[in-house]
């Protein structure tokens, strides 16, 4: 699976420091979950639970850390270091997300009198994108993680979601490096690459 390939040779080249590979998509499916499974590389969409797995702003902005035990001649300690992870940032929703009451969940499951949390092409995506406090929550760190970037890369991405890439577009008119790998550049892509 070459995406899982890509991603652990990603996050095994991050620094010790901060080893969290962030991902944005607007792709519902869960090829990168899928990935992340094969390598077992930690994923977090912001998600804890099992089955019926309840959305948590906290989850998804905190790091992980596992304990460590550090030997030397004379001592031995524990220490916390942060966990490779990989952050997912979904802002058109996914096909497992739902909600009830106001209440996010992801389960694999259809749950009763849940509404899906996808955004579906059409004029309403930037409208549903701002108003789903989900979404939102996914869209905001999307543009925290593309400010604070040294560098990017871009998987068949043709820079035609207006609402999501005004930050993109102003960081890579800023010089930001970046790598844009796609079978052919949409007109939209060829004018930001042209600027």
């Amino acid at each position: 699976f070459p995406l899982a390939k890509l991603i652990k040779h990603i996050l095994n080249s991050l620094p010790v420091g901060d080893p969290c590979l962030n991902i944005i998509t607007s792709n519902y499916d869960h090829l990168v979950e899928y990935a992340c499974d094969i390598c077992g590389i930690q994923c977090c969409t912001g998600f804890t639970g099992a089955h019926l797995q309840r959305f948590s702003h906290d989850i998804l902005v905190c790091d992980s850390y596992s304990q460590i035990v550090v030997a030397d001649r004379k001592t031995t300690k524990a220490e916390y270091r942060k966990q490779k992870r990989v952050r997912l940032l979904k802002p058109h929703g996914s096909l497992k997300w739902q909600q009830i009451d106001g209440e996010t969940y992801q389960c694999a499951e259809p749950l009763e009198n849940a509404r899906r949390v996808i955004i579906t092409p059409g004029l309403t995506k930037y409208k549903a994108s701002l108003t789903d406090p989900t979404m939102n929550c996914h869209r905001e760190l999307a543009n925290q993680s593309v400010r604070s970037a040294t560098s990017i890369m871009m998987i068949g991405y043709g820079f035609n979601d207006v609402h999501l890439q005004t930050v993109l577009t102003e960081r890579l008119n800023q010089g930001l490096p970046s790598l844009i790998i796609t079978r052919s550049l949409s007109d939209n892509a060829k004018q930001v690459v042209q600027n």
